[in-house]
């Protein structure tokens, strides 16, 4: 181990069935006034949430989400209808978009400018955070983002077709409840969706280079394992909630991960991908998986044998590593395979002439998480890459 880290992880975390039962307690400890921002289609988890306060005094109001992913324009909209209210905390019930559209409120209802503005870009810095924020919870009801235990807010501005994201500490949620009755509700293609998209986020933590984080790595190693092996599963049985937790514990410890280290250059591509064409940004990731890992591999093959040792762990391959490191994007692609997440652009919609803006996007305002993948990119290696994404 190397001598120097540091690490910070304050949001509480409970895990169970029925945990729910302690967020009463928890809501007091910041005030009466609450504001619930709800996902679409999760009527039984709503249900459930709001049945906690009904024998408290609590000042309760909610808030349905439209739309999967939050906009910029939205929230500031949102801002003018409910400055006047003083909530004493935010919940995020839902999605990834519901703890991110949480989190986002808590700075426009303290900070007036346009929230764009505190997206932390490549090419820019984000207006400083001057005054506290409101305390935020997380119940969230699927199996992805990890955003429940992460300082990040992503977000799309709509007028330009961009993805960005708001980096602060005092995002981090100050709870958050996984209670595998909450996402066993999930159809099919969710589950798959957002399954991978928290074993890309423990995959990119693993090979970031960016930082020297012990924490991270344990995180990442265990999100990977777990979901490689519980995903194809709980695809296979939606109601089975040992399974369900299994995957919300280890889309957790994937938010760890990426609290620590971040990502790389897949979420550098899918996230201006899916800004542009507007999908889902976990189909957006899958979308640019493979295409990045061809081109990776070969150059990391001391991190993907290693990988190919966390995957199958009992199977002895008496090869040599390279031959490790290029069975485990099989490995990678075989599982995206079992529960239909092989994705490509042309599956969704046809467009023509946006690998161009793609790779301007990437390359404006992407090139941080670019600089921590574990090689260097050259623009001709990104065009090539991109222009695969799109076959």
């Amino acid at each position: 181990m190397k001598s120097n880290f540091n690490y910070y992880l304050p949001t509480k975390v409970f895990v169970g069935i029925n945990v729910l039962e302690n967020l009463v307690e928890i809501c007091k400890m910041y005030g009466s006034k609450i504001l619930i921002i709800i996902s679409p289609d999760i009527s039984q988890g709503k249900e459930k949430v709001l049945r906690c306060f009904n024998k408290s005094k609590f000042s309760i109001e909610t808030f349905y989400l439209d739309s999967s992913e939050p906009t910029c324009r939205f929230i500031d909209l949102l801002r003018e209808e409910l400055k006047s209210k003083q909530f004493d905390c935010i919940i995020g019930l839902g999605g990834g978009s519901a703890i991110d559209t949480a989190k986002a409120l808590s700075i426009a209802l303290t900070h007036f400018e346009p929230i764009w503005l505190y997206a932390n870009l490549s090419n820019r810095p984000p207006l400083p955070l001057l005054k506290s924020l409101i305390p935020v919870l997380a119940i969230p009801t699927t199996s992805g983002t990890g955003s429940e235990v992460t300082p990040y807010a992503v977000l799309t501005n709509s007028e330009i077709n961009q993805k960005g994201t708001i980096q602060e500490t005092a995002l981090f949620p100050r709870a958050a409840f996984l209670d595998p009755t909450l996402t066993r509700t999930m159809p099919l293609e969710l589950t798959a969706a957002t399954g991978t998209d928290a074993f890309m986020h423990a995959f990119e933590s693993f090979i970031n280079i960016s930082k020297y984080s012990p924490v991270a790595e344990w995180a990442a190693r265990e999100a990977m394992s777990i979901i490689y092996q519980t995903l194809p599963e709980v695809y296979k049985n939606l109601d089975n909630l040992e399974l369900r937790l299994e995957m919300s514990w280890a889309s957790t410890l994937a938010g760890i991960a990426i609290s620590h280290r971040g990502t790389t250059a897949i979420h550098a591509i899918a996230e201006p991908l899916g800004a542009i064409i507007h999908i889902p940004h976990s189909v957006a990731v899958a979308m640019c998986t493979l295409p990045v890992l061809k081109y990776t591999w070969s150059k990391s093959i001391k991190k993907f044998c290693m990988l190919y040792e966390i995957l199958e762990p009992s199977k002895k391959f008496e090869k040599s590593d390279i031959d490790k490191a290029k069975k485990s994007v099989e490995l990678i692609s075989n599982m995206f395979k079992k529960v239909n997440m092989f994705k490509k652009v042309k599956d969704y919609i046809k467009v023509e002439n946006i690998a161009d803006k793609l790779l301007e996007d990437v390359i404006k305002y992407k090139f941080r998480p670019l600089a921590q993948h574990p090689i260097e990119f050259s623009k001709k290696e990104l065009e090539i890459i991109i222009n695969e994404i799109f076959k």
